[in-house]
């Protein structure tokens, strides 16, 4: 039996005589495992400058931007109006004419709405980690301890340290932000109840912590107790049940009182 001609070839040499046997049939020259571009996609060349690394967002920076978000949101003419393409160029432009940013970089309208996004979503998710230490206050501790133990709190629910408390103190007490930060915790005591959901999946959706969800509800319930539970949670009368006994008869069910499957 004839050896194989292949079989002390390396793959390199086995390449080449393959090439070699073809019949009719003429290879370009490619050169092997070429990293090179096709002609036509070649990368772009950029200068240092062009390649330098985009300036990180400072404190200052922070601040000016929450000012600059702040401003734009109240402004009576158009802070209802515009929309988000038009209101992140104005907040960039607000950025762009404070004095405590002149001379650096420029910052464009999407690097301010994704910083503005991360603040929020952070500033959110502490602020409920503050107000769980200041539920959990205990005689003789001072306000640097609640901020310790908020601190404490953040780091358990999210493993990460929150570096954003200058942030936190500018937004802490501003009406618009608080009446935002408080429509969240309404719409997440709702979404839970509605949908019947856990806490989890409300902080990918509304940027809350899961203990603040669970707070929440538990307040938005304790909340609708109070303002109806005498008219619509309380026992029925012995009036109310004859009245459920006679609409059951008339419906042909009698001696029913009540039943999920049937509406009056």
């Amino acid at each position: 039996m004839d050896s194989n001609p292949y079989m002390n070839l390396n793959f390199v040499d086995l390449l080449q005589s393959q090439q070699d046997t073809s019949v009719g049939v003429e290879f370009p020259s490619i050169p092997f495992l070429s990293t090179q571009a096709t002609e036509g996609r070649n990368f772009e060349h950029k200068t240092p400058s062009e390649r330098k690394e985009r300036r990180t967002w400072s404190p200052t920076d922070d601040v000016v931007l929450i000012s600059s978000w702040l401003n734009t949101s109240k402004d009576p003419l158009v802070g209802n109006e515009q929309r988000s393409v038009a209101f992140w160029k104005r907040v960039a432009a607000y950025f762009e004419a404070s004095p405590k940013v002149g001379g650096c970089e420029k910052r464009e309208s999407s690097h301010c709405k994704q910083r503005w996004q991360k603040i929020n979503d952070l500033v959110s998710k502490f602020a409920g980690a503050y107000e769980a230490a200041t539920r959990e206050k205990r005689s003789g501790q001072n306000e640097n301890d609640v901020l310790k133990l908020a601190h404490e709190i953040f780091f358990t629910n999210h493993n990460k340290k929150f570096t954003l408390e200058h942030a936190w103190k500018e937004l802490r007490n501003d009406q618009k932000w608080c009446a935002l930060y408080t429509a969240k915790k309404c719409t997440a005591a709702i979404r839970v109840l509605a949908y019947g959901t856990a806490a989890d999946p409300v902080d990918e959706y509304l940027r809350l912590g899961e203990s603040t969800t669970r707070k929440c509800v538990e307040y938005f319930v304790e909340g609708i107790i109070n303002l109806f539970g005498d008219e619509y949670l309380r026992r029925p009368t012995p009036a109310d049940l004859q009245r459920l006994l006679d609409i059951g008869e008339y419906r042909g069910f009698p001696g029913m009182i009540g039943s999920i499957d049937f509406y009056v």
